[in-house]
């Protein structure tokens, strides 16, 4: 029986029988989704092969690694240059705040213009409280 965790190849090359190689070892199933989509948006062909036992799920044997990602052995060296590029990869960052900073760019650069109005409320609230006083004395 086979393993449901373990993709089918994804190209007529490897289905029809081309060598795969190993290019990358990830820890995780979310990293080996990562890079086999980011390969794939490359243009680079792949396949997932998963390690973990499915007869007992839940259950997870930390020293193993998780499974390979795996290319035709052609694109070796293509491929890991990629898997290189997609690791050394520095995080966006806050991606709502980026795309808040995108839709209003106006005020990320607001600076001081933001107290103006609670300045000018706060000071016409003591003009006020200075006329009201000086008509009650």
């Amino acid at each position: 029986m086979s393993n449901p965790d373990q993709e089918s190849p994804t190209n007529e090359s490897q289905a029809s029988g081309e060598v795969s190689v190993c290019v990358h070892t990830p820890e995780t199933e979310g990293e080996a989704r990562g890079v086999e989509s980011f390969l794939k948006d490359e243009g680079q062909p792949c396949t997932l092969v998963s390690f973990r036992d499915t007869a007992y799920p839940g259950i997870v044997d930390r020293q193993r690694i998780w499974g390979e990602v795996r290319v035709p052995a052609g694109d070796q060296e293509k491929a890991k240059a990629l898997v290189v590029a997609w690791l050394s990869a520095e995080p966006v960052g806050d991606l709502e705040q980026a795309a808040v900073s995108a839709a209003y760019p106006a005020i990320e650069d607001a600076g001081p213009a933001r107290i103006r109005l609670p300045v000018l409320v706060i000071g016409a609230v003591f003009i006020l409280a200075a006329l009201t006083a000086s008509k009650c004395l």
